[in-house]
């Protein structure tokens, strides 16, 4: 939860500025490597309707930043934007 807030946060501060805004994209994937790790170990585990469950109780909280983050004005700037579609990715991207 905290680190979908972290993102909207960051989209915040960076506005419309795709550098500025990849720049912490990477800093939040290194703070919450552990969290992005996790996320991608499950899903390949096949346990995504676990993980569901298990977040059930954060759905309006996700779904409002989950809003707040596809709505923002950094994502309709930098969503072509090479170096931010790579740090957006490695963030929050489902993995393969």
């Amino acid at each position: 939860m905290k680190l979908y807030q972290d993102v909207v946060r960051s989209f915040e501060a960076s506005g419309e500025d795709c550098a500025v805004a990849a720049v912490k994209l990477a800093e939040l994937t290194k703070t919450y490597a552990d969290v992005v790790a996790a996320n991608a170990k499950v899903l390949h585990d096949g346990r995504a309707m676990s993980l569901k469950i298990a977040l059930k109780r954060f759905d309006d909280q996700l779904d409002q930043a989950a809003r707040s983050i596809m709505q923002s004005k950094t994502l309709a700037a930098c969503a072509r934007d090479p170096a931010f579609a790579r740090a957006f990715d490695a963030l929050v991207a489902t993995p393969p």
